[in-house]
């Protein structure tokens, strides 16, 4: 699922990429991945201290998160730069914090298959600074995991009728 691409100089970059599958409509599915505030409900380990919609497909904010036992606050801003409902979405996420930047790009394609959806996505991640030097060996394992718990998290809400983001969100 991971590989490194060619990073830049001080720079830890890696390429994820896989499929899974939900029993909900293409189109539900694809309205909850583009909007960032219901996207972070998903999120694993996050706990979000303030989030400001920008515009129509801007959020910025400030979360407590980790990474292993790198924890703290980060700022982040995500915007979506290229929309094609209900089949195609990509989104250019920054995110700064202890000594660490983050730049993920991801994509997602989505195509109805009977009664599921089928979700391609791939994401870029390049990370600098603290995390690049300490946590590179670990990166491609931890974002595994959570991309992982995410979509399990995505798919439960979505089977299961909008119950596990309000358990997941009670929790925080």
């Amino acid at each position: 699922m991971a590989r490194k691409r060619l990073p830049a100089a001080g720079e830890e970059a890696v390429h994820f990429e896989g499929e899974y599958r939900i029993k909900a409509p293409q189109d539900r599915i694809y309205s909850v991945l583009v909007e960032p505030q219901r996207v972070v409900r998903y999120l694993p380990d996050v706990e979000v201290m303030t989030l400001e919609t920008i515009d129509a497909d801007t959020v910025r904010g400030k979360v407590k998160t980790g990474i292993s036992f790198l924890k703290g606050i980060f700022s982040v801003e995500a915007k979506i730069v290229e929309r094609v409902p209900p089949r195609h979405a990509r989104m250019k996420v920054h995110s700064q914090g202890m000594g660490s930047t983050f730049d993920i790009e991801t994509t997602m394609d989505l195509k109805a298959d009977g009664p599921e959806t089928r979700v391609g996505w791939a994401a870029d991640v390049a990370t600098r600074g603290t995390v690049a030097s300490i946590g590179a060996r670990l990166l491609p394992r931890i974002v595994e995991k959570k991309t992982k718990d995410f979509l399990e998290a995505l798919r439960a809400d979505l089977e299961g009728g909008g119950h596990a983001s309000k358990r997941r969100k009670a929790t925080r």
